[in-house]
């Protein structure tokens, strides 16, 4: 039997496994919870380092290792989405750390430019772009 230190429940090693591998293939990291109570509540960001923590854990010995690796990429990807400097790029889907002040971003795996504030590539209509370029040009005049 298996059991997740966040709840008494105990789950069959097979049906333990089966759960969290679908919820890892298929669904969000908030539904990599108890298949029995579905505690604990994944929202609280006191209590989600250390559900991680210890379910990393029991995943690592239980999980096939592409599902175990997939399990990881999501979880760091939950981590860069809570960064308010970390953009996905609306060309690729390529994600990475904008640390710059300009608002015309330049993806480093496409080399395409999009908007950092609305998200639009820099080809369409971007009133973010036109409003800071238009301020631009008043405050240079």
């Amino acid at each position: 039997m298996q059991s997740l230190t966040s709840c008494q429940c105990s789950v069959c090693c097979g049906c333990f496994q089966q759960h969290f591998t679908i919820a890892v293939r298929d669904k969000h990291i908030r539904d990599m919870v108890c298949p029995v109570c579905w505690e604990p509540d994944i929202n609280d960001p006191e209590h989600l380092n250390s559900y991680f923590s210890t379910l990393d854990i029991q995943l690592r010995e239980c999980l096939e290792p592409e599902v175990y690796d997939l399990f990881h990429k999501k979880l760091t990807e939950q981590a860069l989405i809570k960064d308010p400097k970390f953009l996905w790029c609306c060309h690729c889907s390529y994600g990475f750390i904008y640390d710059g002040d300009q608002l015309k971003v330049t993806c480093f795996q496409c080399r395409n430019s999009f908007c950092a504030q609305c998200k639009k590539p820099v080809s369409m209509m971007c009133w973010c772009l036109d409003y800071s370029l238009s301020l631009l040009s008043l405050l240079c005049n």
